[in-house]
């Protein structure tokens, strides 16, 4: 355990409550605790259920964040997905546009030669 200071008075007023730096001992890893110096004070069954408390909470936020990282993961994708759909929509819609300015070219053509046609039919019929 570290002392990270004297006992001195808190911001409130109140004395003998300096904070210090704690491991928990359950703890695989080495995390450290900012913990009042009171708690030296407790008998050993509320320490442990401090610690206990400590390292439910760790326990829970590790879950959370482990999931929120699976969910990151799975929006990435996600995200990645739709912007390979996109693409692919983007340049279907290139090909269909394409196609009817090609449509309406060969339309227009088409209405050309008909009108000459009908032209045609018109002026032998009057001569």
């Amino acid at each position: 355990m570290f002392d990270a200071g004297a006992r001195s008075a808190s911001p409130s007023g109140t004395r003998g409550q300096a904070m210090r730096c704690v491991t928990a001992p359950q703890c695989s890893k080495q995390k450290l605790f900012r913990l009042p110096v009171f708690l030296d004070n407790l008998p050993v069954s509320p320490r442990i259920q401090i610690n206990t408390m400590f390292e439910t909470t760790l326990a829970q936020l590790e879950r959370v964040v482990a999931d929120l990282l699976q969910q990151n993961r799975m929006l990435a994708e996600n995200c990645s997905q739709l912007e390979q759909d996109l693409r692919q929509a983007r340049e279907e819609n290139d090909n269909f546009q394409l196609a009817a300015l090609e449509q309406e070219e060969k339309q227009a053509a088409t209405l050309a030669r008909l009108r000459a046609l009908v032209e045609r039919a018109g002026a032998s019929s009057v001569a």
